[in-house]
């Protein structure tokens, strides 16, 4: 039977259809995404929605994909925020919801999914606490052992959470980027699967089902601008994949939404490549931020290509004004979120204040994970 997908580099632009399991090009070493082959020609007139997303599920059989009810999380409208910083409208889509709270069910389902569907029984995974969790729990319902590495600094609420997942979990001293120069050591032992959620790319085939929902419900009005918090980028990413695969169904409708990202003012490799602003990283200091802790995401360079394309924008934040909005969007509108998640928040206040978008637009924030999850010191 022939593949339905192929690998394509996003550094030196190449095709594989067969791909070793590091997930990186084996001609330049970059990064790779997941490619369907039917769209190298133009979509079927007319095609129906449920056959769009057929085409580009990566499974051979995706009546097999592992699932908990994760998706369709609610969209609900912000009007006070909205009257605040004086734009036409704001939506949320609240990601907590999903089943172990955060947006990273999305990509776990995927991902271990293909790791089921590909034979393996054990895997080792890093993260700041709800990639794990999600990864993790996922495992479980597959019958998949898992080990994750975590910062020693990841609270015990994400740990214990991981802990009742039945995953073995490992702390690492040091910033976030230590926790996958761990899991990668291990996975050289060879008795697990190193199943990366930033290297492998059948996770952002998972998170690209955001972009899908946004389409079905917003039809062709979709949002004119989506503010995202962004660390190694998958999210992001997938989103974007999903927009690039519904263009190519709706060629003459579908309009793809401006994609900003958000960090840290702490850490932000990426915002300060994008903007040709200085940033000296300094692994010492921390962010509140721990969701998006990372100084080196190894699709750093895809998130800068996206954004030029896009042409959207890149925002750093203070830890202070993402605690700020933190609690003005408790207080305000009833949503109790992790510090990450009100990033977009405090960057779209700036982007607003400094005229940098236009305020008749409408917005878009995804509520990444949830309050519970990550308590105030």
């Amino acid at each position: 039977m022939t593949k339905k997908i192929e690998y394509f580099c996003t550094g030196c632009g190449k095709y594989f259809d067969e791909i070793s399991d590091s997930f990186v090009c084996p001609a330049c070493g970059s990064t790779v995404r997941v490619s369907f082959k039917k769209l190298h020609n133009p979509a079927p007139k007319d095609i129906v929605f449920e056959d769009f997303l057929n085409i580009t599920n990566p499974l051979e059989n995706p009546s097999t994909q592992i699932s908990m009810g994760e998706g369709n999380t609610p969209f609900i409208e912000l009007p006070f925020i909205s009257e605040h910083l004086q734009i036409r409208r704001l939506t949320a889509k609240l990601e907590y919801q999903n089943p172990t709270g955060s947006f990273k069910d999305r990509g776990s389902s995927m991902l271990v999914s293909y790791l089921k569907e590909n034979g393996h029984t054990s895997i080792i995974e890093d993260s700041s606490g709800n990639a794990g969790a999600s990864i993790a729990a996922y495992a479980a319902k597959a019958g998949i052992h898992s080990i994750v590495f975590v910062p020693s600094t990841t609270s015990r609420i994400k740990t214990r959470q991981l802990e009742l997942y039945g995953a073995e979990v490992r702390l690492t001293d040091g910033p976030r980027d230590n926790s996958a120069i761990a899991a990668v050591e291990e996975s050289k032992k060879g008795d697990s699967f190193y199943a990366s959620h930033n290297l492998n790319p059948f996770f952002m085939e998972g998170t690209k089902s955001f972009a899908h929902e946004i389409y079905k419900y917003f039809n062709n009005e979709l949002p004119d601008q989506l503010l995202l918090p962004v660390g190694n980028g998958s999210f992001f990413i997938g989103i974007w994949k999903g927009f690039e695969e519904l263009a190519w169904a709706y060629p003459n409708t579908f309009k793809k939404p401006l994609l900003n990202s958000v960090q840290s003012t702490t850490i932000q490799p990426i915002t300060s490549s994008i903007n040709n602003s200085s940033w000296i990283p300094d692994t010492s200091k921390a962010t509140v931020a721990s969701g998006i802790a990372v100084f080196n995401p190894p699709r750093k360079h895809e998130i800068e290509q996206i954004t030029s394309v896009n042409q959207g924008q890149s925002v750093a934040i203070e830890d202070s004004e993402m605690e700020r909005w933190q609690q003005i969007l408790g207080s305000k509108e009833g949503i109790y979120c992790e510090v990450t998640s009100a990033s977009p928040f405090a960057a779209l206040e700036y982007l607003v204040k400094n005229n940098m978008v236009d305020r008749d637009q409408h917005f878009l924030i995804p509520i990444t994970g949830s309050g519970l999850k990550d308590p105030i010191n």
